[in-house]
């Protein structure tokens, strides 16, 4: 089977090798501008928002920064950052 070709983060896709992928990408991570010779301030929103997920019964997956909330089968990770070994 070809791999799944997919460019885009949210809503329905349609893969050629596949008949069709949903999924939704929620950046976890909030940066915080504190002026110009700071550093911004990163607040990692993960701790609430997938208790939560899980809590609705959502079918997800966090890889770095990013959670994905999958939608149809089969799935297509071509565009979600790599899991860490």
């Amino acid at each position: 089977m070809a791999p799944c070709m997919v460019g885009t983060g949210i809503g329905s896709i349609t893969c050629p090798s596949c008949l069709s992928a949903s999924n939704v990408d929620i950046g976890l991570v909030q940066e915080i501008h504190r002026g110009r010779l700071l550093s911004p301030e990163r607040i990692d929103h993960g701790d609430w928002i997938l208790p939560k997920l899980a809590e609705i019964g959502f079918d997800f997956e966090r890889r770095g920064d990013i959670v994905r909330i999958w939608g149809y089968l089969p799935r297509c990770t071509l565009d979600f950052p790599p899991a860490k070994s």
